[in-house]
């Protein structure tokens, strides 16, 4: 079985913060890395180490404009979150 995911990287991940700062990049709204950290009450390492994770692991094509102060995706990311959806047994 193929593992995906390096078990360093992802201890301490959590999916929330991670669907959190995709949405925030969608919108090219998520400020310097400290103001983003700030908003998801995390340290800004933190923040970087999950951008460092998106694209890492999740090959999400994460760039920083120092002009617009965001991160934003330089093509379209391939990610889909579905939130809130109880899976049936």
């Amino acid at each position: 079985m193929k593992q995906y995911f390096s078990e360093p990287m992802l201890r301490g991940m959590n999916i929330r913060v991670v669907i959190r700062i995709h949405e925030m990049i969608c919108l090219e709204n998520t400020g310097k890395p400290h103001c983003l950290a700030e908003l998801l009450d995390v340290s800004e390492r933190t923040v970087y180490n999950y951008i460092a994770f998106m694209k890492e692991e999740l090959k999400a094509p994460i760039h920083y404009s120092t002009i617009k102060e965001s991160y934003y995706y330089t093509e379209p990311p391939g990610l889909c979150f579905v939130v809130g959806k109880k899976i049936k047994k």
